[in-house]
Formats: structure tokens, sequence, C-alpha cells
């Protein structure tokens, strides 16, 4: 009996992966979508809306892919059966997520000009703020993680991003 349940927990878990996998594809592929028509003639406040629908989606695939991988990891703990390369599907998952959130991050920073207010696309289990600044406005410049908490990121005084071989332009992204 035993057994039975320990299969049938397991086909359930590769189910769950399988859509999750699919589910961040899409994701992605939205995003890509997203960027390419950013560079065309789509405007700013569609960008943002599809781009915080994308981060919901996005925040909630890797929530429940994080039961997943507890799950298997706990299986891997008490010296159970984990299929072969199980943990490297997750970590790819993870992977394709941050590459189609990197994607509407460009997507959004593509339409901005050095200076403007910053973005927060927040979901409620993920967030990135973006910003585009100038090379100058970067000294003693700080991002904040999100207006929720008082997480930030302070640059120095004497930061100069030209010295790292950077531009005229400086974005930021926080995820």
């Amino acid at each position: 009996m035993a057994e039975t349940e320990a299969r049938a927990t397991l086909v359930t878990e590769l189910i769950r992966y399988i859509e999750e996998e699919e589910a961040l594809k899409a994701f992605l592929k939205t995003s890509q979508k997203l960027l390419s028509e950013a560079k065309e003639d789509l405007g700013m406040n569609i960008i943002e809306e599809v781009s915080n629908n994308v981060m919901t989606g996005i925040g909630d695939t890797l929530k429940a892919s994080s039961t997943t991988q507890t799950n298997i990891r706990g299986r891997q703990q008490r010296n159970e059966t984990v299929p072969a390369g199980e943990t490297k599907k997750i970590d790819n998952n993870v992977g394709t997520a941050f590459e189609a959130v990197t994607v509407i991050s460009d997507s959004i920073l593509s339409k901005k000009v050095a200076n403007e207010k910053d973005v927060l696309l927040a979901s409620k289990n993920l967030e990135a703020s973006l910003r585009r600044s100038s090379s100058e406005s970067m000294n003693g410049s700080s991002v904040k993680f999100s207006p929720a908490n008082d997480a930030q990121i302070n640059f120095p005084t004497a930061f100069d991003p030209k010295s790292l071989g950077g531009g005229d332009v400086v974005d930021v992204v926080v995820k």
C-alpha cells in the first residue's frame, strides 16, 4: 500500500513538473513576443499590463515549483528513489522563469528614457524594480526593492559606470 501511494505521489509530482515547465515556456514565449512588439509601436501601458500579468503567472508557477522541489528534496533525504535528472529539470524551470523576467525587463526598459520614474512589477510571489538612469545620476543614488520594505541598493558617490565599460545610460534591474 505504501509503495502504491509513493508511486501515485511521484506520478502527480511529475505531471505537476511538466505543467510547470510548459507554463514557464509559455511565459517566456509571451515575454519574447512582448519584447519584439515593444520595439515597434506598442505603448508603455500595454507593455506594463502584460508584464504584470506574466510576472504574476511566473511567480505563481515558481511558488508551485517550490512545493515540488521540497517534495523531491525530502525524498532524496529519506534515500527514496527520485527519477534521474529530476532536480536538474526544476533548476531549468527556475532558469526559464528568470530568463522570462529578464526579457520582460528588457521590454520595459527599451521604452524608458534615462531618469524616468522607476517601474515596479509586483505580484504576490515575485517582484522586479526597473530603472533606466543616466551615468551621472547613479552617483550616490539608491534603488528600492519594493515599497513594502526598506531593502535597497545604494550606489557609492564615486560610482562611475563609464569606468567599468558602461555607456551614458545604465539599466538597473532588481529581481
